[in-house]
């Protein structure tokens, strides 16, 4: 994982596309109709999340929070992540969490 961020950082664009491609056919999100919401906190490690979804150009409901006002400890995200714990993607319902797991998709 670490030499492809790394190939990923310098530019290497014949593998940054073909590991987009291949994260787009693994989600095929615009044939099977897959919902994705992300959760995440501008400027925080969420980010990473955020560039992936957006580098791979498939639809997704974006929902930020702001950690200073304690927005990861409402009621309405802790029903999705008990954890209260940023980014979760969740894939029509089903929560992932931590970024490297995300990035597998």
């Amino acid at each position: 994982m670490t030499l492809v961020m790394l190939l990923l950082w310098h530019g290497c664009e014949r593998v940054r596309t073909s590991i987009f491609c291949r994260a787009q056919a693994s989600l095929n999100i615009s044939q099977r109709g897959n919902a994705l919401k992300l959760y995440h906190m501008p400027g925080a490690c969420s980010r990473v999340t955020l560039n992936a979804l957006e580098e791979i150009g498939v639809e997704y409901e974006d929902q930020a929070l702001d950690l200073s006002k304690g927005d990861q400890r409402s009621p309405e995200f802790m029903a999705v992540n008990p954890r209260g714990k940023i980014p979760v993607l969740l894939v029509n319902g089903q929560l992932i969490t931590e970024n490297s797991a995300i990035l597998l998709l």
